[in-house]
């Protein structure tokens, strides 16, 4: 939407990292727990609140990189 070529090839490599990663994902938890997440960051964004975006996108990602670390390192 913003015009940027980089910023859309950026999204779409990490939308396909990621439906790569939730093929392995074998828990409803994880996914529950990802869904609020989500629920999180978008409602931050429709409260038009930069500060609590920020924060529920930056716990998101943390949470993302805790997963995919004990999911690979074994």
């Amino acid at each position: 939407a913003c015009g940027s070529r980089r910023l859309r090839d950026d999204v779409l490599r990490y939308r396909r990292l990621h439906r790569g990663i939730n093929a392995f994902n074998d828990s409803i938890e994880g996914l529950d727990e990802a869904v609020a997440e989500h629920v999180r960051i978008m409602d931050a964004l429709a409260d038009r609140d930069a500060e609590a975006a920020r924060r529920a996108m930056v716990d998101h990602v943390h949470e993302w990189q805790v997963y995919f670390v004990r999911r690979f390192d074994r």
